[in-house]
């Protein structure tokens, strides 16, 4: 009898192991079925994102040859006009400075390119973890780099970026925020790394101080006392600096000014305030 009760628990605990093994592979099964076609799914996506990248930088380098094409013109009527020309210097100058942005805008899209690339490697070796190196936009993010490396690898040689609108100061693991150490940092996840910079306010036009203001960045882009300079109607040059922010209020009383400016170095020599009550010397 007691022969037959072993004989029965040791049936039991060999069913009940081969239905949890069958459980158990069937779970894994399903997970890897999802992880390769969910991996599928996004190989597919990524190399859409890249054929559309190569097709807008090819469009942006059509814009720039149609648009150096313009200048050659502008330029050979100059060379066979008689009078004034300064129209077409001011037209040919605008056309330079929107060739300047297409390019920019072209580097902008190699970097996209470079970056879906990477990503597409990492997804189809699926041991990788992916780390960007980004430029924080006012807008949109910029990913500068990309290093694919193993869990709980160390990074490789980080390139510093090449940004003109500021001197690098460092390496963040959050938007503009603390300046971390990248030598000794353990990658256990995909990883963004975001570049600091200490902005300069004269690198910045006016339409993107606009934009810095209107997305609540001011204050992290710009200091109180930053100047920038500004051409005059009459062609010279004034300085403005930067007084406050969210300080005065705006002339509709629907809030405050995002930044508030100030002309300053107006006169040709300075002149100090009399410390005394005497007014002798102002």
């Amino acid at each position: 009898m007691k022969k037959a009760v072993v004989y029965i628990t040791l049936f039991v605990l060999l069913v009940g192991t081969v239905i949890g093994a069958v459980f158990i592979y069937k779970w894994y099964e399903n997970e890897q079925y999802i992880k390769e076609n969910s991996t599928i799914e996004q190989v597919i996506d990524l190399k859409e994102q890249i054929q559309i990248l190569i097709n807008d930088k090819n469009e942006l380098i059509v814009q720039v040859t149609n648009l150096q094409n313009e200048i050659k013109d502008k330029l050979d009527i100059i060379a066979n006009k008689d009078g004034d020309i300064s129209d077409l210097k001011d037209d040919i100058s605008k056309l330079q400075e929107n060739i300047t942005n297409l390019n920019l805008q072209i580097v902008e899209k190699d970097n996209k390119i470079k970056y879906y690339q990477e990503l597409l490697e990492a997804y189809q070796d699926s041991d990788k973890l992916i780390v960007s190196f980004i430029i924080p936009g006012i807008e949109i993010d910029n990913v500068y780099d990309v290093q694919v490396v193993d869990d709980g690898e160390t990074l490789g040689e980080v390139v510093t970026p090449d940004y003109d609108k500021g001197a690098f100061l460092g390496w963040s693991l959050e938007p503009y925020g603390e300046i971390v150490s990248l030598s000794t940092l353990q990658i256990n996840e995909n990883t963004n790394i975001y570049a600091v910079f200490d902005y300069t306010l004269e690198a910045f036009t006016w339409t993107e101080i606009n934009s810095i203001a209107n997305n609540g960045l001011a204050e992290t882009y710009f200091d109180v006392g930053d100047k920038k300079t500004i051409a005059l109607s009459n062609g010279e040059n004034a300085t403005v600096a930067i007084m406050g922010f969210n300080h005065d209020d705006l002339t509709d009383e629907s809030g405050k000014t995002k930044i508030t400016f100030g002309m300053v170095d107006i006169l040709p020599t300075q002149y100090a305030m009399e410390d005394s009550i005497a007014n002798v010397t102002g």
